[in-house]
């Protein structure tokens, strides 16, 4: 899509000019969860109670590995390739910025992409309304806390 776009412009594709990165934002629902109950008259599924208690609409592995991997694609694009981000820099938490949801699987989606993308920086968790501590090395993931539950991305969810 940016070599389309940019061809159409080729006074400012200058490729001897350093590469300059202003903003990339990745929007995703979490990866592949469990579904949050049993399905009548399926026999794929445990129908015992409290399978569903435990694992009901929790992340399931290949979720997780959706989100590394997820991950380990915007590091090759912006990191490897690119080179438009140092993850040794100690700065990378003033540049990498996560927001999830208090959703458990929002929370694992985030730290498996984390994870994929930037394998060797810590990251940590704070809420949407804390105020970042200075000594938190590496990114911090802010998590919505609140309790009005915005599904942002569930706009298609109840359309006819």
């Amino acid at each position: 899509l940016w070599n389309s776009f940019s061809s159409k412009f080729p006074e400012e594709t200058d490729e001897s000019a350093p590469k300059t990165i202003r903003a990339v934002v990745c929007i995703t629902r979490h990866g592949a969860r469990f579904p949050l109950k049993p399905f009548p008259e399926d026999i794929h599924w445990p129908v015992k109670s409290e399978f569903w208690k435990t694992y009901g609409g929790k992340l399931t592995p290949v979720g997780v590995i959706q989100h590394e991997d997820l991950g380990k694609t915007m590091r090759r694009k912006y990191l490897e390739e690119e080179g438009l981000l140092d993850p040794q820099d100690p700065d990378i938490g003033k540049y990498v910025h996560v927001f999830t949801s208090n959703s458990d699987r929002c929370l694992m989606s985030g730290q498996a992409f984390l994870q994929g993308m930037f394998p060797d920086v810590p990251f940590s968790f704070c809420s949407d309304d804390q105020k970042i501590q200075h000594e938190l090395t590496g990114i911090v993931m802010r998590v919505q806390c609140d309790k009005d539950y915005t599904p942002v991305l569930h706009g298609f969810k109840h359309n006819p």
